[in-house]
């Protein structure tokens, strides 16, 4: 009875312990390492954003994604890395389950759906998550005088 209490007991904690590996696997980058992305909250911040950029002669670039997206959390780490390398940027992510009506306002259909704006005005949207377009537009985008 105990040897097959102790099997019982084992075969939890290897399922247990796999389980947690496939939920781990496509995640996004740590809690702690979201490099220079803000998560936006709100409708009001994601406005403010726009109008501290146009201030500051910035250029923002905005991930509109989903937590259930597959090609979302795939490209995150290279939208991470990118806010980490191009400094002079403002790097967002909009939830669009959570923030519909910015989703809506800017024509958001399909996730990951990256977003360029310059004095509030969209001046490029990449639909998908096409990692090699993200890095080339940003790129020129933190190349190109303010």
């Amino acid at each position: 009875m105990l040897e097959f209490f102790l099997l019982v007991l084992l075969l939890v904690f290897v399922f247990r312990f796999f389980a947690a590996a496939l939920r781990q696997q496509g995640q996004p980058p740590a809690m702690g390492d979201h490099g220079r992305v803000i998560e936006v909250q709100s409708v009001k911040e994601f406005e403010d954003k726009l109008e501290e950029a146009q201030k500051n002669n910035q250029l923002i670039v905005v991930d509109f994604t989903a937590v259930w997206c597959g090609p979302c959390r795939s490209i995150s780490p290279a939208f991470v890395e990118l806010s980490k390398r191009h400094t002079s940027l403002i790097f967002l992510k909009v939830d669009v389950d959570k923030l519909q009506e910015i989703a809506l306002k800017w024509d958001v259909q399909a996730m990951p759906t990256f977003i360029f704006f310059k004095d509030k005005k969209l001046v490029h949207k990449i639909v998908g998550a096409n990692k090699d377009e993200l890095e080339k537009k940003t790129l020129f985008f933190a190349n190109t005088p303010q």
